[in-house]
């Protein structure tokens, strides 16, 4: 999962301030306790077992910029979650309230992946549930 620092932070700039020191932090706790905000169906009974979650600080050449163009720094964040199920055949849902967390988002590309079938749901709402099940 990638979420830019202007989605996630509202700036686009390596932290300068305290609050803005502060609001990466709140990202990263967000990120760390995904499974408060990520929850699959409950008779699957899944947990979060794993997470990694980076704060990455990028350069990117600004094109409206005069010469010589000198690079802009942007914040991004990159997180990856494992979840563990103890059922398997019970798995039929996700609740994603990644909208909630990040009010900035306004919609989120989720790449759904079964055994028999692959498909994209887009998410715009605060709270939404994806099917788990081929359609």
């Amino acid at each position: 999962f990638e979420l830019s620092g202007n989605d996630a932070l509202g700036f686009t700039h390596r932290q300068r301030t305290a609050a803005e020191e502060d609001a990466v932090d709140r990202v990263m706790r967000v990120f760390a306790a995904a499974g408060d905000w990520m929850r699959f169906n409950a008779e699957a009974k899944c947990r979060l077992a794993a997470n990694s979650v980076a704060a990455n600080i990028y350069r990117v050449i600004d094109p409206d910029a005069p010469p010589p163009r000198p690079p802009i720094t942007k914040p991004a964040f990159e997180a990856g979650f494992t979840f563990t199920c103890e059922s398997i055949p019970a798995l039929r849902s996700l609740d994603l309230a990644l909208i909630a967390q990040f009010p900035r988002v306004h919609q989120v590309i989720v790449d759904v992946r079964t055994p028999s079938s692959h498909r994209a749901e887009i998410v715009t709402t605060p709270n939404a549930t994806i099917s788990l099940t081929p359609d």
